[in-house]
């Protein structure tokens, strides 16, 4: 006797736990920028310059006629956060016609949902990832980094004096990034915190690039650096940093990291959130507040890399 089971349909196990989250990218940029907190609206980053005038030494007295005494300018720019909230309201009780009945409580009456803990860190990571997009490209609530440099065009140096057109590939990506690095202003060669900014993809085709060129000391890149895009190109002082808000752009950004300045009202409000039973509503809801804002102070330091 055998079994029959041509009329059965092939078991499908639904139920195995823990779910699993999505990888997402977390706000690498975010981490990296100058920190301006306690802004609820807009802030200004007051910045100061001043010169060294030589006046002769052969004469006594002060400020000898006809010498200039020098100077010290004080500026302003601008960084406005902008408030931002991310709400979502979850009805347990959908969930009673599918597998996720087996998670929920008994009874019909539910203060919370199934999962919560998967639930509140892949919304988390989400944030993040929303996060991360908007310091850079910026959204329709939000002025990203890429929007300020165009605004600052005629301040920037321009990165691509080459005159590069269509595409950044492995026969030119290395020309590409020694020319970001020989556009360097002197004034912060020397800086130790020098960085150059691309997306993920541009970073990979770098690193093709590198391999490919036996003439590149290509091992001074760490294994290390290359799992998380963050290498010293080689012969320089400078880093490489591959963040997820360039992806897909063909800009690269260039200067040293005191230069960049992220704003918010709170530095952990985006690590903070809500997820409650609404008895009013008869729902579960979940809440987060932020704020968020970007600037550079000096414009005129920055090495502003895109396609012609």
């Amino acid at each position: 006797m055998a079994f029959s089971l041509a009329s059965l349909t092939a078991y499908t196990d639904q139920e195995r736990l823990p779910l699993i989250t999505k990888a997402v990218f977390s706000a690498r940029t975010a981490s990296l920028f100058t920190k301006q907190v306690g802004i609820k609206s807009a802030s200004a980053l007051n910045l100061m310059d001043t010169d060294a005038a030589f006046q002769s030494g052969t004469a006594c007295g002060w400020n000898v006629a006809g010498a200039a005494s020098g100077t010290t300018t004080f500026s302003q720019r601008t960084i406005t956060v902008a408030p931002l909230k991310i709400q979502e309201a979850l009805c347990p009780r959908s969930l009673e016609q599918y597998w996720m009945q087996t998670q929920l409580t008994q009874g019909s009456n539910y203060d919370g949902v199934p999962f919560e803990q998967a639930y509140a860190e892949q919304k988390a990571l989400r944030i993040a990832e929303a996060l991360e997009n908007a310091i850079w490209s910026g959204s329709t609530l939000v002025t990203g980094l890429l929007t300020i440099l165009n605004a600052a065009s005629g301040s920037t140096v321009s990165g691509n004096t080459a005159g590069i057109s269509g595409a950044i590939t492995t026969a030119n990506a290395i020309q590409i990034f020694d020319n970001i690095y020989n556009r360097i202003p002197q004034a912060i060669l020397t800086r130790n915190d020098l960085v150059i900014f691309c997306g993920w993809d541009v970073f990979r085709t770098l690193i093709g690039a590198l391999k490919s060129n036996t003439g590149v000391m290509y091992n001074q890149v760490d294994l290390q650096g290359l799992a998380d895009g963050d290498i010293i190109y080689p012969g320089t002082n400078v880093r490489v940093v591959a963040v997820p808000g360039l992806l897909g752009y063909n800009r690269l950004v260039c200067s040293y990291l005191g230069n960049f300045f992220y704003g918010t009202d709170l530095l952990s409000d985006e690590e903070r959130f809500e997820l409650f039973w609404s008895r009013d509503n008869d729902e579960v809801r979940f809440q987060a507040a932020l704020k968020i804002g970007v600037q550079t102070a000096y414009p005129d330091l920055v090495v502003d890399w895109r396609l012609a």
